[in-house]
C-alpha cells in the first residue's frame, strides 16, 4: 500500500514540476512491437479452419432436425395409442366390437380433433383401429380360440387430413405405426336373465 502511494506522489509531482522531463514514447512502433502482431497469411489461415468447422456443423444441422422430427413423432404416437387403449379399458367387453373399423383424428400433440367445419389443417395424425372379434389362441393352449382375451391392434400415421385405409398399407408403408395390445376379460359377464 506505501508503496502505492509513493509512486502516485512521484507521478504527481511530475506534473506539477516543469523542470521535471518525461519521456514520450516514440509514434513509430519498435521492431519488437512489429514481430507481436499478426500477418495476413496468419489471419487467412485461421479464417480457413473457422470456416471448416462451420461448414461441418453446419452439415450436422439437418440430421439433428430429422432425429428431432422423429422423436416428436415417436412421441405423438405413443400419445395416441396411450389415448386409445385407454378408452378401450374402460369400455363394456360387448361394446368392443364396436370399434373394430373406427378411425381417430388427431393433431400434432396428440390431443383429439372434434368434427368442426375448418378443421382439416388441424388433422394431422390418423389412428385406425382393428379389434380381433374371434378371440386369440393363447400361448401354450390348444388350437381353440380364447373368448376372455382380445386382440387390438392401432395403426396410426401422420397423414395431414387425408384419408388412407391404414390397415392395408401398414405392411408396406413405414410411416404407419402398428402398436397391439391384448384387452383380457378377467371374470365371465353372465347375462342377468339367465337363471
Amino acid at each position: 500500500m506505501r508503496d502505492k502511494s509513493l509512486a502516485c506522489r512521484k507521478r504527481f509531482q511530475c506534473l506539477k514540476d516543469p523542470s521535471h522531463t518525461m519521456t514520450i514514447a516514440p509514434l513509430i512502433p519498435s521492431r519488437r512491437d512489429l514481430r507481436s502482431a499478426f500477418t495476413l497469411v496468419e489471419v487467412v489461415i485461421a479464417l480457413g479452419i473457422c470456416a471448416s468447422v462451420m461448414i461441418a456443423l453446419l452439415g450436422l444441422l439437418p440430421m439433428s432436425l430429422d432425429q428431432m422430427r422423429k422423436a416428436r413423432n415417436m412421441t405423438t404416437v405413443a400419445r395416441i395409442s396411450e389415448d386409445i387403449i385407454n378408452d378401450i379399458q374402460l369400455m363394456q367387453w360387448d361394446d368392443l366390437e364396436a370399434l373394430d373399423g373406427e378411425k381417430r383424428e388427431y393433431d400434432d400433440q396428440g390431443a383429439t380433433v372434434k368434427e368442426v367445419a375448418g378443421n382439416q389443417y388441424l388433422k394431422v395424425y390418423t389412428a385406425e383401429i382393428e379389434v380381433d372379434i374371434e378371440g386369440i389362441i393363447l400361448p401354450g393352449s390348444t388350437e381353440e380360440r380364447n373368448d376372455f382375451a382380445k386382440r387390438v391392434t392401432i395403426y396410426i400415421m401422420p397423414t395431414k387430413g387425408k384419408s388412407y385405409n391404414l390397415r392395408t398399407i401398414a405392411e408396406t408403408d413405414d410411416r404407419v405405426t402398428t402398436v397391439s395390445t391384448v384387452i383380457a376379460r378377467l371374470t365371465e359377464q353372465k347375462d342377468p336373465n339367465d337363471k
